[in-house]
């Protein structure tokens, strides 16, 4: 017998949840950024530059904080998610620091949804 590997990502988040957590990691990677995942109790992923050590860290609990951070380590900004609220993941994205750079990120993950 097998045991299932599959991250609480993909056994918990919905479809359209995952598909808005792609494409933010993504975008944010794409765009030079470094992701750090905290579980609302620990830092579960710190600095990663690729996206499924990210992917495999969300959703362990039902909110997530992604902090980004630039070629310094320095942190630029951040999302904070919410698993659970739609099943479209219209609703993931619950906060963002107010910036143009997460703006554009936010939008970019929401697509058609924004």
């Amino acid at each position: 017998m097998t045991t299932s590997t599959a991250s609480s990502f993909q056994q918990y988040a919905s479809a359209g949840e995952r598909t808005v957590a792609r494409k933010l990691v993504r975008a944010i990677l794409a765009a030079g950024y470094s992701i750090s995942v905290n579980d609302g109790m620990k830092w579960t992923v710190k600095n990663a530059t690729r996206c499924y050590p990210v992917l495999d860290a969300l959703c362990t609990t039902g909110e997530d904080t992604l902090r980004l951070c630039d070629h310094n380590d320095d942190p630029v900004a951040s999302f904070y998610l919410i698993w659970g609220n739609e099943e479209n993941g219209e609703c993931l994205i619950s906060d963002f620091t107010a910036n143009d750079l997460c703006e554009g990120l936010w939008k970019q993950a929401l697509g058609d949804l924004a």
